[in-house]
């Protein structure tokens, strides 16, 4: 790959046809009358080529012309007269190759030249010969034209090389900002480095500082408007580095624009999930905190009435639902806690050695109102996993209650657990209706009831692969054969090094 320096002289040296002259401290809009003049002025610089080429064409159409001259007077007599032209007009093609002007001034000199010295009478302006006066004439517009003609093909050809280098240059800055997430330091960096400044900066409409590269410029350094702010520059651009520069002020105008949609859109975005979570939480407080807060009261207030004489039985099954309605509280306030946690990305897992045959009958009896058959097999000899006891125990019983609420009367829930390679994978099984494949992303978001059936806010599973996750595992979704679904948590062996 070139260098940075390499790839300007590339666009500056040896091939391109563009002298914009220096960029002055207030840049002008191109549409502004003054702007207008100042880019017309460059534009016709534009065309001009480089000092080097316009010198050695000059040396060609004088020194060329008087060498051509003295070979051509040494070799009198061995040279045809004829053989003069063709001679003469490759000292033109040569001198075209620096301009219109050295060509022109080529075909001048080469017509004198051999007028005065190879044209009857010898050594005078005077021709003798009408057909000497049409061939010197033919001569000067032949050699004029083909100065046009030459030059102009070289200014497309350099024309050509400057803007492939240019391209190039502007790829090059495009493809190495792909994949990163904000491109605009590491851009200002490459442009500054392509042109070989001693600093650039990008400043906020308000003059706050956006990004910096090389030397922070000064407030008398050059500047250029772009789109939402201006680009300051510290240190001489070459006059050719005009254009170049237009095109990588326009790619940063670009990314600029896309890091402040982006900004703008995260920020939209958050205010979009804060609105669902309020939502979510007024759901959650009107509807599942409230339903067994109103369980709680009845039955306390049943309880309290003095007029009314409870059997010790009616006093027991008053307690019983008691009980359960708060487990039920307990269950819905911990997810919400836990979820508010995950989403801080504050959970530390206290991770031991556990064993499932032991959480799993933990996990069940903590679900409140389990209505309905659960078949374990867990076997007790079983490899022991790296876990948090405590939130491994929250997530087996959601996803257990998740599975109790999608069976049908009369199936049962059956969690097995195997050993399988590195990992133990406990299964949670249920015979339900199933999840369509393109929905069971959407299950694991929080606040998602399906079909918005069954209790609970919707933050079970949401929950259960949080801190599974967090825990170095994997909770994955199968189908059940014969239907239904299958939640698969898959844990470290805690002996698999």
């Amino acid at each position: 790959m070139p260098t940075a320096s390499a790839e300007r002289r590339a666009i500056a040296a040896g091939s391109g046809p563009g002298t914009l002259e220096p960029m002055q401290g207030s840049a002008l809009a191109p549409g502004s009358t003054a702007a207008g003049s100042s880019w017309a002025r460059a534009e016709r610089r534009a065309s001009l080529l480089p000092g080097r080429r316009r010198q050695l064409g000059w040396l060609a159409a004088i020194g060329g012309t008087a060498a051509m001259t003295l070979v051509l007077t040494s070799a009198r007599g061995t040279v045809v007269h004829a053989a003069h032209f063709p001679l003469y007009l490759l000292v033109v093609v040569l001198a075209a190759l620096g301009g219109t002007a050295p060509a022109v001034s080529a075909s001048v000199l080469a017509a004198f030249a051999m007028n005065w010295f190879f044209t009857p009478p010898l050594h005078t302006w005077v021709i003798d010969d009408a057909e000497n006066v049409l061939a010197l004439a033919v001569f000067l517009v032949v050699g004029v034209l083909v100065g046009f003609l030459v030059t102009s093909l070289s200014r497309r050809s350099d024309d050509a090389r400057r803007g492939r280098a240019e391209a190039e240059a502007l790829a090059r800055v495009a493809s190495e900002m792909v994949g990163i997430d904000d491109p605009l330091p590491a851009m200002l960096d490459r442009i500054r480095a392509t042109l070989q400044l001693e600093g650039m900066a990008v400043l906020s409409d308000d003059g706050e500082e956006i990004a910096v590269a090389g030397e922070r410029p000064g407030p008398h350094d050059q500047a250029r408007s772009i789109g939402r702010g201006t680009v300051r520059l510290r240190g001489a651009l070459a006059p050719t580095d005009g254009r170049i520069l237009d095109a990588f002020l326009d790619q940063l105008t670009a990314t600029i624009e896309r890091r402040a949609l982006r900004r703008e859109a995260a920020q939209l975005a958050a205010v979009a999930a804060a609105d669902r979570l309020r939502t979510a939480l007024l759901r959650a407080v009107s509807h599942d905190l409230r339903t067994p807060l109103a369980s709680i009261k009845a039955s306390v207030t049943s309880l309290l009435q003095g007029d009314v004489e409870w059997t010790p039985d009616e006093q027991l099954e008053f307690l019983h639902m008691i009980d359960e309605e708060v487990d039920r509280l307990d269950t819905v306030v911990g997810n919400l806690l836990d979820a508010s946690r995950l989403e801080a990305g504050v959970i530390q897992p206290a991770v031991h050695h556990v064993a499932l045959d032991e959480v799993v009958p933990s996990a069940l009896a903590s679900i409140s109102g389990l209505d309905v058959t659960v078949s374990v097999d867990v076997p007790d000899d079983l490899p022991t996993v790296r876990a948090d006891r405590g939130l491994l125990e929250r997530a087996i019983a959601n996803i257990v209650a998740n599975a109790a609420r999608a069976s049908p009367p009369g199936t049962a829930v059956e969690i097995v657990a195997r050993p399988l390679g590195s990992d133990v994978h406990l299964c949670v099984v249920d015979h339900g209706p199933g999840v369509p494949a393109d929905q069971r992303e959407a299950m694991f978001r929080p606040f998602q009831r399906l079909g918005d059936t069954g209790g609970g806010v919707g933050l079970g599973l949401a929950v259960a692969r949080g801190v599974i996750d967090a825990m170095g595992g994997a909770v994955c979704v199968d189908d059940t054969p014969g239907g239904g679904l299958t939640m698969r948590v898959v844990l470290p062996r805690s002996d698999r090094g």
